[in-house]
């Protein structure tokens, strides 16, 4: 019974020193540090692109690529996209694949279409589903391209 008490007045204790240790905090810390909920600039996080996409100059879509196939560079972050804009390749270079990372199926919905000049313009291509590495249409290279409904 002895051994009993001893363990309990132990126990006892070792809560008591916890409870009564003094937590050191750095002063002036709390005022500075605002919770979500009392912060007026807060807004919940927002998808900024619907896709990502790059460049390819050697004929595919392989991730292993010289960066100086890619656009942008392999090792880089890829481009960020979004439905409906125009996005254009960096000239001097026959870009002749584009990857989406989202894979737009066949049928109605999504596709990509590629344009033989920079800001959407000239020769275009019909629009492309079913796969994620993108031609240009015959005859160019891929100058910008676009993700159309």
């Amino acid at each position: 019974m002895a051994l009993i008490f001893k363990s309990m007045a132990i126990v006892a204790l070792s809560i008591f020193s916890v409870l009564g240790s003094p937590v050191e905090q750095a002063e002036g810390v709390a005022e500075f540090a605002p919770t979500l909920e009392t912060r007026s600039d807060f807004t919940p996080l927002e998808k900024r692109a619907d896709f990502q996409w790059r460049f390819y100059a050697n004929g595919g879509c392989d991730h292993n690529s010289n960066p100086s196939d890619t656009w942008p560079s392999n090792g880089s972050p890829p481009g960020q996209g979004t439905v409906g804009s125009c996005f254009s390749a960096p000239l001097g270079i026959n870009w002749n694949r584009v990857e989406v990372d989202v894979f737009f199926g066949n049928g109605g919905g999504a596709g990509l279409q590629t344009f033989c000049n920079v800001n959407c313009q000239g020769g275009a291509s019909v629009k492309q589903q079913g796969t994620n590495c993108y031609l240009p249409i015959s005859g160019c290279a891929i100058g910008s391209f676009r993700v159309i409904n």
